[in-house]
């Protein structure tokens, strides 16, 4: 039977030789060979120095502190054979609550906004300029905060790294916590902690974006609204002179996104001196493009009623529709040019009324028509069950009746096209969204005109990130 033959190797000199009874005989002749006699290195594990016992190479695995690795040199002392290059090793911490550092250089992520810290010294525990400071993090998700120091949309510059901009996609929240009690209109961008309007409470957004960081909540009928305004009635023709033209219906307001369409003056009554409604002016591009003609003014017994506005039309193709975030945000098509993107498009008002050839009747003038809604715009991480959110457009004001014999009616003004509401959300109950049209106004009299045309509905916009 052959003997089994020990093999080692001397780590210090790369020596491979086999041990024949007390002789070493080199198996790598190139490399030479230790000393005959030559005793094998001994590995100590415990959680103090060996203080006899070894000698130069043995080595020594501190237990005590993470199994370091020591070696032996000549002069018997104990040298660590960690890699020079790194100083410790830090750790990482994936919590909600802030940690305790154990090193300089740890890292934690908050669990509850995916943010990054880097503690600056062991035993760091708060968030601060001097202990846990918050660090950009690159390569984020969308649908996840993206982490970063500074306040939403400020910039991030750390020295030797590269420069990043930051944003919040539910907002800062600097706003806090806000309970609305009393009816409010809103003259900026708003970013809102946690947002409650109160049940009866109306808040118009009047074309500012709203963000809410928390829980966005209407109680009971409280609402958020962006409407367009309702057009005036017309004045009753007479004896003397004609009616008026009713008022046109106010815009709804854009200021952070772009306006509805504001209503159009009504016809004015009269004998052959009566006038046509107004008819809409056709914006580029719009998302709907349902608004609604005005009705043509009643004949006088001599002269017949002006007709009613025509109802405007969007003329171009949309490409980019508000179905994600960035183009909800922005509003805008590429194609074939950069164009804003219209919530809607405007109604015609109401035609005057005619009269007869010897100026003892006059017709009644013709409604205003009604203003388009115009876009609410909201991003809120939780949307609250009962939410009420509207953006309607205005009525049609009535046309003005004949007033005496001989003179007609005007004709009622188009109701305005419902707006667009885009609600941006990660969570929500269920919602109570309104994009009516506006009624069309009445022609009134016995001579009466044709009515307005209703506004026809908008369009809402729930997208889920």
């Amino acid at each position: 039977m052959n003997e089994i033959i020990p093999v080692e190797k001397d780590i210090e000199n790369n020596y491979v030789p086999v041990n024949l009874g007390t002789t070493w005989n080199d198996i790598v002749p190139s490399l030479g060979k230790p000393e005959d006699n030559a005793n094998k290195r001994e590995i100590f594990a415990q959680n103090a120095a060996p203080t006899a016992g070894f000698k130069e190479g043995d080595l020594w695995f501190d237990t005590d502190d993470n199994n370091k690795i020591y070696r032996a040199n000549s002069a018997l002392s104990w040298v660590s054979v960690q890699d020079g290059t790194t100083a410790s090793k830090i750790t990482t911490f994936l919590q909600a609550s802030v940690p305790t550092a154990v090193t300089a250089g740890d890292l934690w992520v908050d669990t509850d906004t995916n943010y990054t810290y880097r503690a600056t010294a062991a035993g760091d525990d708060q968030i601060s300029p001097t202990e846990w400071v918050q660090i950009a993090t690159l390569g984020a998700t969308f649908g996840v905060d993206i982490g970063g120091g500074g306040a939403g949309n400020t910039q991030v510059s750390n020295t030797g790294y590269a420069t990043l901009f930051r944003y919040d996609k539910w907002g800062s929240g600097a706003d806090g916590d806000v309970v609305i009690s009393g009816d409010t209109t809103l003259t900026t961008d708003m970013n809102y902690d946690d947002l409650t309007v109160n049940t009866g409470i109306t808040l118009n957004a009047a074309g500012y974006k709203i963000r809410v960081k928390g829980t966005l909540t209407t109680t009971g009928t409280g609402k958020i609204i962006n409407s367009g305004g309702n057009g005036g009635n017309g004045v009753t023709g007479g004896a003397v002179e004609g009616g008026a033209g009713g008022t046109a219906g106010a815009v709804a307001p854009g200021k952070s996104v772009p306006p509805g369409i504001a209503g159009y003056v009504g016809g004015v009554g009269g004998t052959n001196t009566n006038t046509a409604g107004s008819y809409a002016t056709n914006p580029t591009k719009s998302l709907c493009s349902t608004a609604a003609a005005g009705g043509s003014g009643g004949n006088g017994v001599s002269f017949q009623g002006k007709a009613g506005g025509a109802a405007g039309a969007p003329t171009g193709t949309i490409y980019n529709f508000p179905i994600d975030y960035a183009n909800a945000s922005l509003l805008l098509d590429v194609q074939p040019t950069i164009t804003v993107i219209n919530p809607n498009a405007g109604s015609g008002s109401g035609g005057g009324g005619g009269g007869n050839d010897t100026s003892t009747a006059f017709g009644g003038g013709g409604g205003g028509s009604g203003a388009s809604g115009g876009y609410v715009w909201i991003v809120a991480k939780t949307i609250a069950e009962g939410f009420n959110v509207e953006a309607k457009g205005g009525n049609g004001g009535d046309g003005g009746s004949d007033g005496v014999a001989g003179a007609g009616g005007g004709g009622g003004g188009g109701g305005g096209a419902g707006g667009v509401i885009i609600l941006i959300y990660e969570t929500r109950g269920t919602c109570n969204i309104s994009v009516a049209g506006g009624t069309g106004g009445t022609a009134l009299g016995t001579a009466h005109g044709v009515n307005g045309s209703n506004g026809g509905v908008g369009a809402s916009y729930l997208i889920q990130v």
